[in-house]
């Protein structure tokens, strides 16, 4: 049985916030999203990457358009890009938010 939006980890306050932001991703090609929002809406006082990319990456998928999200992390800020017609690599910028939530990646490495 799926779990529903409302009993993921995110509070419940942010859960709207989360989903606009995502939703801008597909309007403008991207969003930004400070790290301290990202523990402060999980409610984390520090990253947890199988916590916050699983659930960005199954929000993402549930718009149902079949894109990749991609996401780059610039000092703190994280960068939600677009991902149609665009590859990763083990030393691209970006990375697919799908691979980092299965890989368990803590932290982005300088490309």
């Amino acid at each position: 049985m799926p779990r529903s939006i409302e009993r993921r980890v995110i509070g419940p306050r942010y859960v709207n916030e989360l989903l606009s932001r995502l939703d801008r991703v597909i309007s403008t090609g991207h969003v930004e999203i400070r790290r301290s929002e990202l523990l402060r809406w999980y409610g984390l006082e520090r990253f947890r990457p199988t916590t916050i990319w699983r659930d960005i990456s199954e929000r993402w998928e549930q718009f149902g358009y079949g894109v990749p999200l991609l996401v780059g992390d610039v000092d703190g800020v994280y960068v939600f890009v677009w991902g149609e017609g665009l590859t990763t690599s083990e030393t691209s910028w970006l990375k697919a938010v799908s691979e980092l939530s299965s890989n368990g990646e803590e932290e982005f490495e300088a490309a």
